[in-house]
């Protein structure tokens, strides 16, 4: 079990890569998606490799992210084979962070070392006072994401691709979202007519508090889902009605 364990950490740590590489190469839409990731949709539940080609890269990265654990070329912290795939998901960025870095014009060495400077800036301080583990951290990734942008294939086609999928996807569900809040006034009002809503609206309500569904997930399972998630209705509730104000924010996006 705890192989498995490890082996699943390993397979979503790999997609996290495929995904911050591809918006890196294209970030034309991150500004129209910055404010739904950086507000309450994570681009770390919305990322999720969909085309045979997607699909290949995120398995080769899986493939070279193994390699590099089992098989270090450099020194390998204590527990480090298991704790790098947590660091890579601790520090995952958003569209929004990745938009703040200067990545235009720069080589593909100079990419990776400003995407891993983001990352070690966001590591939380558990991961991070470990000077040791950080630089292993950085040696594990550094080749991976180098190579990825040195990859014309990779950086002129695939990686853009992969991007738009990403924004797409991310903007239907924050159209979702702003429709549900315009329709019944809050998002908080929607959970009173789960069982009156569509299949999408309901996939929408799931990503907002991180269930990631799988995509064409049965209405039912969604509904119980999110049922299970509403069982402290009044802290549900709350966190419904923090964020509404920042829905109608979402317009911006049609």
């Amino acid at each position: 079990m705890a192989l498995f364990h490890a082996d699943d950490k390993i397979a979503n740590a790999a997609k996290l890569i495929v995904g911050v590489a591809s918006v890196t190469v294209d970030p034309t839409g991150l500004a129209a998606t910055g404010l739904a990731a950086d507000g309450y949709l994570s681009l770390k539940e919305i990322f999720k490799p969909v085309s045979p080609d997607a699909k290949k890269c995120a398995a080769r990265i899986e493939k070279e992210l193994k390699s590099g654990l089992t098989t270090p070329s450099f020194h390998m912290p204590a527990e480090g084979h298991a704790l790098l795939p947590q660091m890579i998901e601790a520090s995952f960025l958003s569209p929004g962070e990745i938009a703040r870095i200067e990545l235009a014009n720069t080589a593909p060495q100079e990419k990776t070392s400003r995407l891993l400077e983001a990352m070690l800036a966001k590591m939380p301080r558990e991961y991070a006072r470990d000077a040791a583990l950080c630089e292993a951290f950085c040696n594990l990734l550094r080749p991976i994401y180098t190579g990825l942008f040195a990859d014309d294939t990779f950086a002129c086609t695939l990686g853009p691709a992969i991007a738009r999928e990403t924004y797409t996807r991310l903007g239907e569900i924050a159209e979702s979202l702003l429709a549900l809040s315009q329709t019944y006034g809050s998002l908080a009002k929607s959970l009173d007519h789960m069982t009156q809503l569509r299949a999408r609206e309901l996939e929408a309500l799931a990503f907002r508090f991180g269930l990631s569904p799988a995509s064409g997930s049965d209405p039912a399972d969604l509904l119980r889902l999110l049922e299970l998630k509403a069982v402290d209705a009044q802290r549900f509730n709350l966190q419904i009605e923090a964020i509404d104000e920042r829905t109608a924010g979402l317009g911006n996006l049609k």
